[in-house]
C-alpha cells in the first residue's frame, strides 16, 4: 500500500479521502480528492508525473491522471540530455507511439498527425533593423514585357479606392488580377471577390482558410494598408513564403505614420495610431517576409526606410476618364466651397469650419461639407464646386485633391515646404496650413480668374502623373523584378 509522507502532526491527524481510479486499482496508485494543486505521489524512490494526451499534445499534471477516451494513462517522464535534445520515455515499453520531437519540443507525436500549418501568431522579439534603403521610381513597362501567365491578388483593404483602381488597370493591360475587400466602405467602391468575413470581425479564423485557397490560385500577393489575409496577425505570411509566393506590401498612410518623426517637420500633424511600438513591431514582421514595399509619396518613405533595402515610389491612381472637367466660371459671383473629409480630425475640418464662419461675414460664398455619402454623391457635389479644400494637417495631398484637379477645380491643401520639391514640377495645389487657411481662402474667393487658371493646370497635372495605366505599368515592372 502506498502512503504519503506527512510533514506535520496536523497532517497526520487529518483525515484524508482517497479515490481509486482504474489504473490505481492495478498499480496501487491513489490520488487525493478535492485539491486544486495535487502533489507528487512517491512510490519508493521513483516520482511519477501524470500526463494527459489530447489533440496531439501531452499536458503534464502532477499527481493527477486524466481520461483519454475510455482509459486512464499514467506516463513516467524522464529527462535525458543527449546532443542537446530533450526526449520523453514512456512508462510502458509497448507504448511506442509516444516519442519526443526532434525540435526540442516536449510535445509528443501520434500516428498520422494532421498536416501542420503556421497558425501561430508572429512573435515580435527581433531587434529592429536600421537599414539605409533607396527610394526607386519604377519605369513603366512596355507591352512586350507584360506577363500573361502571372496571376495577382490584391487584399484586404481598399483605401480611397486605390486597390480596385490598380486591379482594374492591370486587367486592361491583360494581367490576370483580382482583389478582395474585407470590409465595406461608406463610399461603396467596386468589389470583386466576396469577403471571407462577411463584413463581421468575429470570423477571423476564416481568413487563414481563405489564404490557403488563394495560395493555390495566385503567384503574387499584393497587400494594402499594412494588412494581410489575416489582417495584423500575419499568420499567413510564413505559409505563403513556404510555398515560394511573392509578397508585396503597399503602405498608404496612418498604418506607418509615427508622431515622433512627423512632428519634427510638421507642427500641425495628427496621427491615427498613437502606439508607435506597435507600428514598429508590424513593420519589423513585414520586413522579414515582403519581397517589395511601395509608398505613394516621400512623406511615408520617412517612416519605412530603415526597415527595407529598397522602397518603390508609386503615386496614387485615379481614372481621369471618369471625370469630365468643368472649370470654374469667371463670371461667378457666389462661389461654392466644398470640403470632403474622410477623417475630420486628421483633415483639420474644425479649423476649416472656423475660417468659413469668419469669412461669411466678409465675403459672399456658399460652403458644403461632404460626409457619410456614397462616392457618386460626393463626386456630384465636387463637380458643382468652385473651390475644393482637402486637408490642413498631414502635409501631403491625397485622393480628394487628385479628383478635384481632374474635375478642373482649384484645390487648397497643406503640403510641407520640404516636400513640394519632391513632387513632379508644376504642382498646382494652393498651399495653406491652419494658420493661413482664412487668408488663402479669402483671396481665392475674390479671384475668379485665378480659380479658372488653376483648374486647367490641375487637370493636366493629374492626368500626367496619376494615370491608372501608367501606375499599372509601374506595378508590372515591380512584379517582374520579384
Amino acid at each position: 500500500m502506498i502512503t504519503r509522507k506527512l510533514k506535520t502532526k496536523a497532517h497526520r491527524t487529518k483525515k484524508l479521502k482517497w479515490e481509486k481510479n482504474r489504473l490505481g486499482k492495478k498499480s496501487g496508485i491513489k490520488r487525493r480528492v478535492g485539491r486544486k494543486r495535487p502533489r507528487i505521489i512517491k512510490k519508493g524512490r521513483k516520482i511519477l508525473k501524470r500526463k494527459k494526451i489530447r489533440n496531439n499534445k501531452i499536458i503534464s499534471k502532477r499527481g493527477r491522471s486524466k481520461r483519454v477516451g475510455s482509459k486512464r494513462k499514467v506516463i513516467k517522464r524522464k529527462e535525458i540530455k543527449r546532443q542537446g535534445t530533450r526526449k520523453i520515455s514512456n512508462k510502458r515499453k509497448n507504448n511506442s507511439r509516444l516519442r519526443a520531437r526532434e525540435n526540442n519540443s516536449p510535445v509528443a507525436k501520434v500516428k498520422n498527425p494532421p498536416a501542420p500549418l503556421p497558425l501561430r501568431p508572429i512573435r515580435f522579439n527581433i531587434a529592429y533593423p536600421n537599414l539605409q534603403s533607396t527610394l526607386i521610381t519604377p519605369t513603366p513597362v512596355t507591352n512586350k514585357k507584360i506577363p500573361k501567365s502571372m496571376s495577382i491578388i490584391h487584399a484586404p483593404y481598399n483605401p480611397a479606392g486605390q486597390m480596385s483602381t490598380q486591379v482594374l488597370a492591370l486587367r486592361k493591360l491583360g494581367v490576370k488580377s483580382s482583389f478582395c475587400t474585407y470590409f465595406n466602405s461608406n463610399f461603396q467602391y467596386p468589389s470583386d471577390i466576396p469577403s471571407p468575413l462577411k463584413n463581421t470581425r468575429s470570423n477571423r479564423d476564416l481568413t487563414m482558410d481563405f489564404a490557403i485557397n488563394c495560395a493555390d490560385k495566385y503567384d503574387v500577393f499584393h497587400f494594402h494598408g499594412g494588412q494581410t489575409f489575416t489582417l495584423n496577425a500575419y499568420t499567413d505570411l510564413a505559409y505563403l513564403k513556404m510555398l515560394n509566393k511573392k509578397v508585396v506590401m503597399n503602405y498608404w498612410g496612418s498604418e506607418v505614420r509615427r508622431l515622433s518623426i512627423a512632428r519634427a517637420k510638421n507642427p500641425f500633424v495628427k496621427v491615427k495610431v498613437l502606439d508607435e511600438k506597435l507600428i514598429l513591431q508590424l513593420l519589423n514582421v513585414i520586413s522579414r517576409f515582403a519581397d517589395a514595399v511601395i509608398v505613394p509619396d516621400h512623406e511615408l518613405y520617412e517612416y519605412v526606410k530603415t526597415f527595407f533595402d529598397k522602397v518603390y515610389l508609386v503615386r496614387a491612381a485615379v481614372d481621369h476618364k471618369k471625370f469630365v472637367p468643368s472649370y470654374p466660371v469667371i463670371q461667378c459671383k457666389r462661389p461654392l466651397v466644398v470640403h470632403a473629409p474622410s477623417d475630420p480630425s486628421l483633415k483639420g475640418t474644425d479649423i476649416i469650419v472656423q475660417a468659413v464662419n469668419r469669412l461669411k461675414s466678409i465675403v459672399d460664398f456658399d460652403y458644403v461639407q461632404i460626409e457619410n455619402m456614397k462616392n457618386e454623391e460626393a463626386l456630384a457635389w465636387m463637380a458643382r464646386a468652385d473651390i475644393i479644400v482637402d486637408q490642413l494637417k498631414l502635409g501631403i495631398y491625397g485622393t480628394v485633391s487628385i479628383e478635384g484637379m481632374l474635375m478642373g477645380k482649384p484645390v487648397i491643401c497643406y503640403v510641407r515646404d520640404d516636400l513640394v520639391s519632391k513632387y513632379p514640377p508644376g504642382l498646382p495645389v494652393v498651399n495653406a496650413n491652419p494658420n493661413t487657411i482664412e487668408q488663402v481662402l479669402h483671396n481665392l474667393i475674390l479671384d475668379p480668374k485665378r480659380r479658372h487658371e488653376l483648374g486647367i493646370k490641375g487637370r493636366v497635372y493629374a492626368v500626367d502623373h496619376h494615370d491608372p495605366e501608367k501606375i499599372a505599368r509601374q506595378l508590372i515592372t515591380i512584379y517582374n523584378g520579384l
